[in-house]
């Protein structure tokens, strides 16, 4: 896939966008997708993207935390859009579940863990879901809450609490 963005989310992490170019990507929001570039060992990091955001835009959308090891968020403050960006994927359980419309939904996250929340929230809006949704989300500190504009929006709207 190739790397559409790559932007600043908080001060440790980045926000990249991946072209399905087309091919389409089928996933649930919850699972997560290995990313390599270069020398970094391939990494697992969770979509934050929601199943019909990629369908309809054709991106998926990762949160990366910045780090030191040897893994993808090593070096992915230096990729450029167009860089190639090998995807292995999807994988895993973790996922909204089946469950009726009207049913509460608690969403706990911290930090990263944000992403697959992301993904869950509004693949429940989606799909019609009824029921509340309430998220609770920690950081180590304001500046290190991802997505804040975007969750005190759907906050305003009644659509998460």
């Amino acid at each position: 896939m190739r790397l559409l963005s790559n932007e600043l989310e908080t001060p440790s992490t980045r926000r990249i966008r991946l072209s399905v170019d087309g091919a389409g990507f089928r996933f649930r929001g919850g699972q997560a997708a290995t990313l390599a570039a270069g020398a970094a060992r391939p990494t697992p990091y969770s979509i934050a993207s929601a199943p019909h955001e990629t369908d309809r835009d054709g991106w998926l959308e990762f949160l990366v935390k910045v780090d030191g090891s040897s893994r993808f968020g090593t070096i992915v403050e230096t990729l450029q859009p167009g860089t190639t960006i090998h995807v292995q994927g999807p994988a895993g359980t973790f996922v909204l579940p089946d469950v009726s419309h009207a049913v509460p939904l608690l969403f706990i996250a911290g930090g990263t863990g944000i992403a697959p929340m992301r993904s869950m929230i509004l693949e429940a809006m989606n799909a019609g879901h009824q029921g509340p949704r309430t998220l609770v989300y920690s950081a180590r500190s304001p500046r290190e809450f991802a997505y804040v504009d975007e969750l005190r929006r759907l906050a305003d709207e009644g659509q998460v609490a």
